[in-house]
């Protein structure tokens, strides 16, 4: 579900329970306009101020591990390989770069090429950790709000 499902979730919770909005500020001293703002979901609100509204409404957060959408393990092996290489490549880059300041500098055609060869594979190895680690915040993000959800739903 997206944001929206999630204020009228809370929306739906707190007029169970026959509370106003500014009786749930009381009980949870969160702002009123945060909760106005939760339920006509304008806004993603953080885990803590949802925990803190669930708090106030007499509601528990459901954490069970079945809800947790599963990581492929082909992803978590590219990751851990890109790792590797990224490893060895800055070993020896750093090899390289030590025997370039100790003026060992004739390297020849062949050098210089792995030199380049294995920088540009770092650029690349950098860039792709970058774009997994993205990955991983967002799925963590999503994955706590398809909890919240559900938790919400029981």
């Amino acid at each position: 579900m997206q944001q929206p499902a999630l204020g009228k979730r809370l929306t739906a919770l707190r007029k169970a329970k026959n509370l106003t909005q500014e009786e749930l500020v009381e009980k949870s001293r969160v702002s009123v306009r945060t909760i106005q703002r939760i339920e006509a979901g304008e806004v993603m609100p953080r885990m803590y101020t949802v925990k803190i509204l669930l708090a106030a409404l007499g509601e528990e957060m459901e954490t069970q591990q079945n809800n947790v959408p599963n990581v492929k393990r082909n992803t978590l092996l590219v990751a851990a390989l890109a790792g590797a290489v990224f490893l060895v490549s800055e070993t020896i880059l750093g090899a390289m770069d030590i025997a370039w300041f100790t003026g060992e500098r004739n390297w020849g055609f062949y050098g210089n090429s792995v030199y380049i060869a294995l920088t540009v594979l770092m650029s690349s190895v950098i860039k792709f950790h970058f774009i997994i680690f993205v990955t991983a915040v967002t799925v963590t993000a999503v994955t706590k709000i398809q909890r919240l959800l559900v938790a919400t739903n029981s």
